[in-house]
């Protein structure tokens, strides 16, 4: 038996969790609005043959970058909101950048093996002569690229590939990637000199994946970190 007061308090606890429910899908919501209408967002949600995008170019698994060719897709719900973060943190350095005299959204491309292929995007910023990429990472990210007492710091292999392509496209011998922190905002910068050998190799790839395309047949899987964060882990599944 529940008593009138007892009833009040059941609707009411029903109702703040449905408000608790509702404010999860609005935010939910509101950042895949905003991330839909971005300019990057809306060029990759086109489906493309052979212009391939600079951090497409840089994915370790063939088979991921054609899917991102043939099948674009918005980010996944649980990661929509990483990305967002990201966004936010690259805004402000952009911003730290431009108070120095930077340019930035440099948009840059090039042709290859007789316009067969295109790579192209936007550089995060150029200063003094060097490409500038952002890049925010998890703390637990962080360590690898930093370093500690138990590691040496590195930048990620993707990185060093996508601010090549850049120095490539906008002919420049020096690129500078900058790795914040998501935890503090803690700064980690390496400077990348310009290698023929890394641009040949991001170039062979893309080769690589159009001639799947254009061969209806499908490029070779590399499991690794890139299937952490894939978002066509299902049709990969399938095939």
């Amino acid at each position: 038996k529940v008593t009138f007061g007892e009833k009040e308090a059941k609707v009411a606890c029903e109702s703040r969790t449905d408000i608790c429910g509702k404010l999860d899908e609005l935010i939910l919501d509101h950042l895949k609005a905003v991330n839909s209408v971005k300019v990057n967002s809306i060029n990759k949600m086109k489906p493309k043959v052979n212009t391939f995008s600079v951090s497409q170019c840089s994915y370790d698994c063939y088979r991921m970058i054609q899917y991102n060719m043939i099948y674009p897709r918005q980010a996944s719900d649980d990661k929509v909101g990483t990305f967002t973060i990201g966004d936010l943190m690259h805004d402000i350095v952009q911003d730290a950048l431009l108070s120095a005299g930077a340019k930035l959204e440099v948009r840059c491309g090039k042709d290859y093996f007789n316009g067969k292929i295109r790579i192209q995007g936007s550089a995060d910023a150029t200063l003094s002569g060097n490409v500038i990429e952002i890049k925010s990472v998890s703390p637990f990210a962080w360590k690898y690229v930093n370093g500690n007492k138990d590691i040496d710091g590195e930048p990620k292999v993707q990185h060093v590939r996508q601010v090549n392509q850049y120095m490539d496209a906008l002919d420049l011998n020096f690129g500078v990637l900058v790795y914040i922190n998501k935890d503090n905002f803690n700064a980690k910068t390496y400077l990348v000199e310009k290698s023929d050998l890394v641009i040949s190799a991001t170039v062979g790839r893309c080769l690589n994946v159009w001639r799947h395309i254009a061969d209806g047949t499908l490029a070779d899987k590399v499991r690794g970190s890139d299937c952490s964060w894939c978002n066509h882990k299902d049709i990969c599944r399938k095939e």
